[in-house]
């Protein structure tokens, strides 16, 4: 009985909650009232609770961007210069996705939302 005990408190005590691989994304966003759209691959890592991505158009790649996983969302912040940071969130129903740049006040300065679709993984050589 006590071997029974000491195997349920010791798989107890080493579990872990299990953990999808990292989550690729091919996401848009634009701002209101322009033709410009940014074009970005997103990967979100839950496991490690972390995001990161690259802007198509200028190579841009912040990684490791410590993230928020929510059932409903997630969201990750990058601060910016001029005392101002992004706060980006894409809703994990709907797929939906916003960057919000925000003044050291709290104003929002421009909001851009777009969509996101899950990127298929090709078949890796390493």
């Amino acid at each position: 009985m006590r071997a029974v005990i000491l195997g349920f408190v010791m798989a107890l005590a080493f579990a872990r909650p299990a953990f999808a691989d990292p989550t690729y994304l091919e996401c848009t966003l634009a701002a209101p009232q322009s033709t410009s759209v940014s074009h970005l691959d997103v990967t979100l890592n839950e496991a490690s609770n972390t995001a990161g991505f690259l802007l198509r158009e200028t190579g841009y790649s912040p990684q490791n961007i410590p993230a928020v996983f929510t059932a409903r969302e997630v969201t990750f912040t990058i601060p910016g210069s001029l005392n101002a940071c992004s706060i980006y969130r894409i809703d994990r129903v709907s797929l939906e996705f916003s960057n919000d740049v925000r003044s050291v006040d709290g104003s929002s300065l421009v909001v851009r939302t777009g969509t996101c679709v899950v990127a298929s993984v090709p078949q890796r050589a390493f």
